[in-house]
């Protein structure tokens, strides 16, 4: 009878937890209907993108074609992506950013947001991929490189290009709860032909597969926070410099982290301190490449956040301040856009640090 009590007792608490909406599992259900199964693409309409026949990001059932992407115009793609000014010349714009963009899908996100997959054109027949959350009015929320979601490097072939090896990337976007994408990549190396028609992507034989798994939670502001990093499979004997999970790969995967996650800088100085300690200082200012590719990718994305790191961290042992004046001494930024960002810093303090600090960075002759 106490048994009977105490279990009558819990399916009571149990039910006053379902009708007021505590339970996770009714919570979640009913976040589900809320959002659409189809993104509302009414910002993208008023900028002029063809909006019909937007493929939907994540279905598994969906099969895209090029032919359904939507290229977009050098002015859509600075409404949709404002930062993409800072990763072209700026008197060669229109010719870097015309016909480079395309909208692949799109996906309806809790709280009216939404998720757009873009690939960018970056020559030679490939390309590399993008995800921007945007508000109901189709204002930015937070960016975030995934690279190439299918990847396909040739390392050896025959004379007429019919068959030999290539290293593959394929990568899949998974929403297993609306507010959570879960990201599954597969590398792998084998051997590929050429059926006549074209050469095939998917790989006749396999020497090694390494798949790996990022799963990232959606918040209320429309902001992307990476939560879980794992690697889940794993087949023959891969070399260290193909491996997808070796030292210089993890630093390269630092350069997509979303744009809006206030960790990002703090990983890649503790991750650049943690190179230097392992292989010395000369070692790294001599390969270095793969930090300031991601410093670069930190700057463009969000200028004020690097800026505001670094000036708060101006008497720390910090490695990120050379790096950033690298871009524009060694590799010859156009300096006149770092200008602008430092004249919109709210801190009056931090503007006139910049100003000083940034005063002698001239590209080398």
């Amino acid at each position: 009878m106490k048994n009977y009590v105490l279990i009558a007792a819990i399916a009571t608490l149990l039910a006053c937890s379902n009708a007021n909406g505590s339970n996770g599992n009714t919570n979640q259900s009913a976040q589900a209907e809320a959002v659409p199964a189809k993104a509302d693409l009414g910002f993208l309409a008023k900028l002029g993108v063809d909006v019909s026949n937007i493929h939907t990001l994540g279905d598994p059932n969906d099969t895209l074609e090029y032919s359904d992407f939507k290229t977009l115009t050098v002015d859509q793609v600075l409404a949709l992506v404002p930062m993409a000014v800072r990763t072209v010349d700026r008197e060669h714009l229109e010719d870097w950013l015309e016909d480079c963009y395309d909208i692949v899908s799109a996906r309806a996100l809790p709280g009216g947001f939404t998720m757009l997959l873009f690939s960018v054109q970056t020559g030679d027949d490939s390309s590399n991929e993008m995800l921007g959350i945007y508000d109901k009015e189709g204002n930015l929320t937070d960016l975030m490189q995934v690279g190439d979601t299918e990847g396909f490097i040739v390392e050896e072939c025959d004379e007429a290009f019919t068959q030999g090896t290539a290293q593959v990337t394929h990568i899949k976007f998974r929403f297993d709860k609306p507010n959570e994408l879960t990201i599954d990549q597969t590398d792998e190396e084998g051997s590929w032909k050429d059926d006549g028609e074209r050469v095939l992507r998917e790989l006749v034989t396999v020497n090694w597969l390494v798949q790996t798994m990022r799963r990232y939670s959606i918040d209320d502001q429309g902001h992307l926070k990476l939560i879980e990093e794992k690697e889940v499979k794993r087949e023959g004997k891969v070399a260290p410099e193909k491996d997808p999970q070796n030292e210089k790969n993890i630093i390269w995967n630092l350069s997509m982290l979303p744009m809006n996650d206030p960790d990002r800088v703090d990983r890649l100085n503790a991750k650049a301190n943690e190179f230097i300690q392992k292989h010395g200082r000369a070692a790294f200012e001599e390969d270095n490449g793969a930090f300031v590719m991601a410093v670069e990718e930190y700057y463009n994305s969000n200028p004020e956040a690097l800026l505001m790191w670094i000036y708060n961290h101006r008497n720390d042992d910090n490695v990120i301040a050379g790096m950033f004046k690298d871009l524009f001494v060694g590799l010859c930024r156009d300096k006149s856009l770092l200008v602008q960002d430092i004249e919109q810093l709210p801190d009056k303090t931090a503007k006139q640090y910049f100003k000083d600090l940034t005063s002698q960075w001239n590209p080398e002759q």
